[in-house]
């Protein structure tokens, strides 16, 4: 079933440890590596296509840091036993909602869902919950189909349940249905990022020595994030794979890395997969700016004061930011802070330049991306 998160709040993250890394063996998911959140959650009982059911619920649960950003979302795969009910004094809620992680962050949009027909042919599924969940459910009862993400080939399943996807197929092609938004309305009341733990956003700071020898900022995006055994306080080690863009508009290329994510990154992981790196002049050396990289996926609010004092709010808008952020490190000047004060004289010398960028259309900042 689907679930939409109303009100989500943390309860408890506090591992132990420091800031070394602690490994688990056995494939074990530590609690205190895992998130404690009280959510209130509307559960549907039915297709959103039909005239279903739907009750309220409030818990605790624990969610796994890659599946976090599914709780911003607020879509939810669940699960309802009615052999164990929630609170007998209580008849509205038919029994015990356990939040389904992994389906959870496909029908978040956090992971890629793609279906490959009979046919051959690709089909997209991500962020469309009806057909994701119609999916699950056929893979629930046949068993043995990981409905977890990427790619299902009806080419390699049995026939009888390749039809059944294939209907399901055919029911999406006569009644299309529409894309989900990346974040549902109310975002506000389950904003997680601002008590996770990671780096805290700013158009960045500038190392003098890197600045004087040319150093660049360069555009990236995750193709690929797979957990580990190992945590650290303010995040996961995962591995990951990168897709690089050199700044010198040299095709694009993969690379593989053990990274720690910030988990108020992972919170936002539906809504982009892009990355800031720092670069050395010849392009051989790169590393993750989280507080770069924080600021370019909306972890908080980015705002550029003019030198009259207006304030012009940046948000959401991903060409302009990256925009700003090569303009101060070509100029080589640090501002470790969400905003960009132009009354501040350090900054004087590029206001203009700045308020280019923010006034410029999309196709003009965009032109600048590395």
């Amino acid at each position: 079933m689907r679930a939409d998160v109303l009100e989500a709040s943390l309860v408890r993250y506090d591992p132990e440890g420091g800031a070394g890394f602690t490994t688990y063996g056995g494939g074990l998911a530590p609690d205190e590596f895992t998130p404690l959140l009280r959510m209130r959650l509307r559960v549907h009982d039915g297709d959103e296509t039909e005239v279903s059911d739907r009750f309220e619920t409030t818990g605790e649960w624990r969610v796994p840091s890659l599946c976090l950003s599914a709780v911003t979302a607020g879509r939810l795969a669940v699960l309802v036993d009615p052999d164990r009910p929630a609170n007998p004094a209580d008849p509205r809620v038919p029994g015990r909602v356990t939040p389904l992680w992994p389906q959870s962050a496909l029908l978040a949009g956090t992971r890629t869902c793609r279906l490959i027909g009979l046919d051959g042919r690709l089909t997209e599924v991500t962020r469309h919950p009806v057909r994701q969940l119609r999916q699950m459910r056929i893979s629930r009862e046949a068993g043995g189909i990981v409905m977890a993400g990427d790619t299902i080939d009806l080419r390699h399943l049995d026939p009888a349940v390749a039809a059944r996807y294939t209907a399901v197929a055919d029911q999406d092609r006569a009644t299309p249905e529409d894309r989900a938004p990346a974040t549902e309305p109310g975002e506000e009341s389950r904003w997680l990022v601002d008590g996770l733990p990671g780096e805290r956003a700013g158009f960045g700071s500038v190392g003098r020595r890197w600045s004087r020898r040319g150093g660049v900022l360069v555009r990236a995006r995750f193709l690929q994030m797979t957990a580990t055994h190992t945590f650290q306080t303010h995040g996961p080690v995962l591995d990951t794979v990168l897709r690089i863009h050199p700044s010198d508009g040299t095709p694009a290329f993969d690379a593989a890395r053990r990274l720690t994510v910030p988990m108020n990154y992972l919170a936002v992981l539906h809504r982009t997969r892009e990355v800031v790196l720092y670069a050395d002049p010849k392009g051989r050396s790169f590393v993750v700016d989280w507080a770069r990289t924080n600021l370019l996926a909306g972890t908080t609010a980015a705002t550029v004061i003019t030198p009259d004092g207006h304030e012009l709010p940046v948000t959401g808008r991903p060409d302009v930011i990256w925009a700003l952020m090569n303009l101060l490190a070509s100029d080589g000047l640090s501002n470790p802070t969400p905003v960009l004060d132009l009354r501040k004289h350090r900054v004087s010398a590029v206001a203009g330049a700045v308020m280019d960028a923010v006034r410029g259309s999309a196709s003009e900042v965009g032109a600048g991306r590395g």
